[in-house]
């Protein structure tokens, strides 16, 4: 999923992922990676809890008022996401703005 729209006109910087699920390279806002600090220098043998929604513009808080409620948090090492929905490991390699 693609955030563009979501935060254009704005400075706000973003990080080139590759998500472990699926291999899929995307760029996402950096408030997109959970815990994310972008002062520090990006561990690229590390792998971050990053949102992907398949609804275009969709962005975590949006997510969350969607499934109000209480969800089952179940973490799988299969299909590598996490128990937040909406979110699976990646790797981050590039943060610009």
């Amino acid at each position: 999923m693609s955030a563009e729209e979501e935060t254009s006109g704005s400075q706000e910087q973003w990080a080139y992922v590759r998500y472990r699920l699926d291999d899929t390279k995307s760029k996402v806002p950096i408030s997109f990676i959970k815990d994310f600090n972008s002062s520090v220098t990006v561990d690229t043998t590390r792998l971050y809890k990053v949102f992907w929604s398949d609804v275009q513009g969709d962005t975590p808080e949006k997510l969350k008022r969607r499934l109000s409620g209480p969800i089952p948090l179940i973490e799988s090492k299969e299909d590598g996401a996490f128990g937040d929905p909406g979110y699976y490991r990646a790797t981050v390699y590039v943060v610009a703005s």
